[in-house]
């Protein structure tokens, strides 16, 4: 109950600012319909009431999970973790409802002409190969700046070849790797597998996998301009 309570304020100075903030201006200089503002108070409720019971969940099922699991696998082999990385990464971004509001609007902003399965599928590979590409980068206890260095050298790259609107939907995805799911799931597998690995910082190594994998969506969306371009 004292966890329930806690994410429940924790969600409330998140989502009370923007709620406060639309309700002034429709008292102020932009009224809505009645019927309109009631829907969105409505809707503000639900969505009050369905992060906090989605944060409560995340907390007690896939930290613990993603804990055990990066725990588990070092000792059997780099090739099985690296597989894990790449599915947690992979699948954490399909069921991010983030990753899946980016990929319908982008379609319907492109009127068909990027689907939302196919830019789905760019981001969360990206982000999944970009996960293992982290666990690889904590196994070797490389410095996360060489890696950021590379990638963002590789996206500056990229970017010279294809279209405009590419590149403004790749640096977008790049904010998918900061959604509720993938952040508590990834963060906590790296937390499990810097935790048996003897690294000099295990702070760092776990946190550096959430920087890194943020790479993965921006590279693959660039990729995918390529094939469109």
């Amino acid at each position: 109950m004292q966890h329930l309570q806690k994410v429940g304020k924790e969600v409330a100075r998140a989502v009370g600012p923007i709620i406060l903030a639309v309700v002034l201006l429709h008292f102020t200089v932009l009224p809505m319909e009645t019927q309109d503002f009631w829907r969105f108070l409505v809707g503000a409720l639900f969505i009050y009431i369905g992060m906090v019971l989605f944060l409560v969940g995340v907390d007690f099922s896939l930290v613990p999970i993603g804990e055990r699991i990066g725990a588990v696998l070092p000792p059997k082999g780099l090739w099985l973790l690296l597989v894990f990385a790449l599915m947690i990464g992979t699948f954490a971004t399909i069921a991010d409802p983030d990753a899946q509001v980016l990929a319908q609007y982008v379609n319907n902003a492109s009127e068909g002409a990027i689907p939302s399965s196919i830019l789905m599928m760019s981001v969360a590979l990206g982000l999944g190969i970009f996960t293992a590409v982290s666990v690889l980068r904590v196994v070797f206890e490389v410095p996360v700046a060489y890696v950021l260095a590379g990638g963002y050298l590789a996206t500056f790259v990229l970017s010279q070849f294809v279209p405009p609107e590419f590149i403004s939907i790749a640096f977008d995805a790049g904010g998918v790797a900061t959604g509720p799911l993938i952040v508590p799931f990834v963060l906590a597998f790296g937390v499990g597998v810097a935790s048996v690995l003897s690294t000099k910082d295990r702070m760092a190594s776990s946190f550096g996998l959430l920087s890194t994998a943020a790479l993965g969506p921006i590279l693959g969306v660039l990729i995918l301009g390529l094939v469109y371009g």
